[in-house]
C-alpha cells in the first residue's frame, strides 16, 4: 500500500495517539509524512512560558489545531486572551486572571481545565468564569485565590473537582452537589 492512499483524517487519527517526540519521528522517517505535518500539523501537546513569542505560539496552536489536544500556558497574565483555540485538556499555571474569562464560543470542546495562580496570596483575584461555555467539562482543578461558582452546574458532565482557594475550604464535586 502506498501511503498516498492513506487519508489525512487516518494520518491524524494515528498521531493523536502520539506524543510530540514520537511525532517528530514519524514526521522525519519520509517525505509524504513531512510534507504531511506542513499542511496538517503533527504535535499534541503545545506549551508555552513567559519566554516564548505570543506570535510563534499562536502560530503553533493554528498550524497543529487538528492534531493538538493540550495547550499548556505558564506565567502569562490573561492567557486566555492569548490562547487561540480551545482544546480538550487546558492547563494554565502561574497565571492570572484579572478580567472576567472564558466568554468565549470555543470552550464547549474542553473536558480538563487547570488553573494554577500560585502568586494568590499577592494577587487576589476572584476568578470569574463563563461556566455555560464549558458544557462537557468533566475535570477541574483550581488552585486560587477565590472562584465565582454561580452557574457551575451547568457543567453537567463534571466528574472531578478540586478547587482550592483562600477563602474557603477546599471544595470537592460531593460539596458542588450538595449546594
Amino acid at each position: 500500500m502506498l501511503f498516498t492512499q492513506i487519508s489525512t483524517s487516518s494520518i491524524i487519527h494515528i498521531l493523536s495517539f502520539c506524543d510530540n517526540i514520537t511525532g517528530v519521528n514519524i514526521i522525519n522517517s519520509c517525505k509524504f509524512f513531512n510534507n504531511h505535518s506542513k499542511k496538517h500539523g503533527f504535535a499534541t501537546k503545545i506549551t508555552a512560558n513567559y519566554c516564548t513569542d505570543s506570535i510563534v505560539f499562536i502560530h503553533r496552536c493554528i498550524l497543529h489545531s487538528m492534531t493538538t489536544s493540550t495547550i499548556h500556558v505558564d506565567g502569562y497574565e490573561n492567557p486566555h486572551l492569548w490562547v487561540p483555540m480551545f482544546k480538550e485538556n487546558m492547563i494554565f499555571t502561574h497565571c492570572s486572571f484579572p478580567s472576567r474569562i472564558f466568554n468565549r464560543h470555543d470552550c464547549y470542546v474542553t473536558k480538563y481545565l487547570k488553573i494554577t495562580d500560585y502568586h494568590r496570596y499577592k494577587n487576589k483575584l476572584i476568578l470569574r468564569i463563563d461556566w455555560d461555555m464549558f458544557p462537557n467539562l468533566e475535570e477541574l482543578v483550581l488552585y486560587v485565590f477565590d472562584v465565582d461558582l454561580n452557574h457551575i452546574k451547568n457543567c453537567t458532565k463534571l466528574k472531578s473537582c478540586n478547587i482550592d482557594t483562600l477563602n474557603k475550604n477546599k471544595i470537592t464535586i460531593e460539596n458542588l452537589l450538595k449546594g
